[in-house]
This record gives structure tokens, C-alpha cells and sequence, in this order.
């Protein structure tokens, strides 16, 4: 690891920890951004790193590389936004970054499969300090001006079982059902935002939303419908133990995206069904052989 990440990694450290105000926190937080390095870089230009150091694609994410640094530096940026709650002048200056993270983090995107392994590790920092913009009001209007953002977003969620393969063996069931489940409540914190989304089809941001939905679908409404629901209903009733809690988790975040979108096709609707079933069947058994073991 570089000495400038060592630093940036000890003061985190130490703030994160430190008994002091979270005033103070937050200041001290504010000058580590101001000054070190890694966050310093977040503004060169990946592309241009590649011409420039003549590097060829994919790309390998050593301690030793400039890719490292940044792809660190996402993770530390994402600290900051958690903190940066009720805190203007913290807050205003990790969105102030926002333009360079955003670079980095759809660089870093599986979709362009710009990493020699594409492994959770590799995958999260881009992913979390999307998710972590994405939890405030501001943060989510500057995702929705970001050219591609909302696409690779979604892309990402409705695409999700497809990147698994690569990065399922660097994680556990749980950790990409939580992957999922994180992806899919940022993406319904958006329709949240809609006022009277239900009523208003023609809202912009509707429309917004579902154009960059079926872009993400290569334009193709059952395959949209195909990969929000069967697939991802499917990927669950297959795991044994069936995961009821991440599968109803599942269940709500879906049903809340799909309100706003054109009407599902049969065989998708009959898929969501059967899930349903299976889901319903496993909790009567599950509180059967319970209520048996007590009686």
C-alpha cells in the first residue's frame, strides 16, 4: 500500500474510533479529503491513465497501481458520505467529488469488464458509494444528471445474477442477497421520490426511469420483466436453505419498482406466482414442524 493511502487508512482509523465530537469528526474528516492523495487522484481521468501509461485492458488492481488508489479511495469516499448526515459542509464536499467518483465507479462497473478479476472486492467500493449518494434527496437528483448513472444502476440490479457467476466464489449467499437487496431499495427510493407515481404514468421521471429500465433490458420489455422477476425469484427458490427473510425483502423492493412499469407479460406473472406459492408453502411447513417441536 502506498504512504498516502497508509495515512488516509490510519486517520480514518483513528476518527472512526476517536471519543472526540462528531463535529470535530467531521472536520477532521473534511481536511482528509482536502489533502491526501488518493482522493486527490480521484480526478485524473481513468481513460486517460490507460493512453498515457500505455496500459492495456483489463486492468490489474495492485496496491501498487493509480487503479488501486482510486478504487481505495471510492471506499473512503463512501465512509464519508455515511458520516455526513445533518453535516452541510461534509456533505457538500463528498457530493462536490461526485463528478470524479462517478467516473471511477463506472469504470469499475462489470458490465465493461475493465478488471482482470471481477470479484466482490473489486465490484463493491464502485457499487456502495452509489448506493450511499443515493441515500439522500440531493444525491439522487445528481445520479439522475449523470449521463449513463441510472442506466448502469439499473444494469447492474437487473444484470446482477449474470455478474454473479464471476464474483460468486469471493462471496457468500447472504452477501449478495444483501447486494441485492441494497441495490434494488436505492432503486426504489427513486419511485419514492415520484409524487402519486401510481396516477402519473406520464410523470418525467417515470418515464425517465423506465426508458433507462428497458435500455438496460436491450429495449426488450419481457426480458426487462424477465430479468426483475423470474430470474431473481428463481435464483432464490433454488437455494437450499430457502432464504425467507432476503426472498420477502426481495419480494417488496421488486413489487415497488414494477408498479411503474408497462404491464408484465403472462409467463412472467405466472413465475411470480409460483414463487409465491413456494414461499407461502415453506413458511406453513416451517411453522408446522415448529408448533409440533413446542407441542
Amino acid at each position: 500500500m502506498s504512504r498516502g493511502l497508509r495515512i488516509m487508512d490510519d486517520e480514518l482509523r483513528v476518527m472512526l474510533n476517536h471519543t472526540s465530537s462528531r463535529e470535530e469528526t467531521c472536520r477532521r474528516l473534511l481536511r482528509v479529503m482536502r489533502t491526501q492523495q488518493p482522493f486527490i487522484d480521484l480526478s485524473l481521468d481513468p481513460q486517460l491513465l490507460l493512453v498515457n501509461h500505455n496500459i492495456r485492458l483489463p486492468i490489474d488492481l495492485r496496491p501498487t497501481s493509480a487503479f488501486h488508489a482510486a478504487h481505495h479511495a471510492l471506499s473512503a469516499l463512501r465512509i464519508l458520505l455515511l458520516f455526513a448526515d445533518d453535516y452541510p459542509d461534509l456533505y457538500a464536499a463528498t457530493l462536490a467529488v461526485w463528478p470524479d467518483a462517478w467516473r471511477w465507479a463506472a469504470f469499475f462497473h462489470p458490465k465493461f469488464k475493465n478488471v482482470t478479476h471481477s470479484d466482490l472486492a473489486s465490484l463493491l467500493p464502485g457499487v456502495n458509494v452509489v448506493i450511499a449518494a443515493c441515500a439522500h434527496v440531493e444525491g439522487r437528483q445528481l445520479v439522475l444528471e449523470t449521463q449513463d448513472a441510472c442506466h448502469l444502476l439499473l444494469d447492474l440490479w437487473l444484470n446482477l445474477f449474470d455478474y454473479i457467476p464471476k464474483i460468486s466464489a469471493s462471496a457468500s449467499p447472504e452477501q449478495l442477497q444483501e447486494l441485492d437487496h441494497s441495490l434494488a431499495r436505492t432503486i426504489c427510493n427513486f419511485v419514492r421520490d415520484i409524487p402519486e407515481k401510481e396516477n402519473n404514468p406520464g410523470h418525467p421521471r417515470v418515464i425517465f426511469l423506465v426508458d433507462n429500465a428497458l435500455l438496460a433490458a436491450g429495449g426488450n420489455v419481457r426480458k426487462l420483466y424477465r430479468k426483475a422477476l423470474s430470474e431473481r425469484f428463481i435464483h432464490f427458490t433454488l437455494q437450499k436453505p430457502f432464504p425467507m427473510d432476503a426472498f420477502g425483502r426481495c419480494l417488496a423492493d421488486t413489487h415497488e419498482f414494477i408498479s411503474i412499469l408497462p404491464g408484465p407479460p403472462r409467463d412472467v406473472v405466472y413465475t411470480l406466482i409460483e414463487s409465491w406459492n413456494v414461499s407461502s408453502t415453506l413458511t406453513e411447513n416451517f411453522r408446522f414442524r415448529r408448533s409440533s417441536a413446542l407441542g
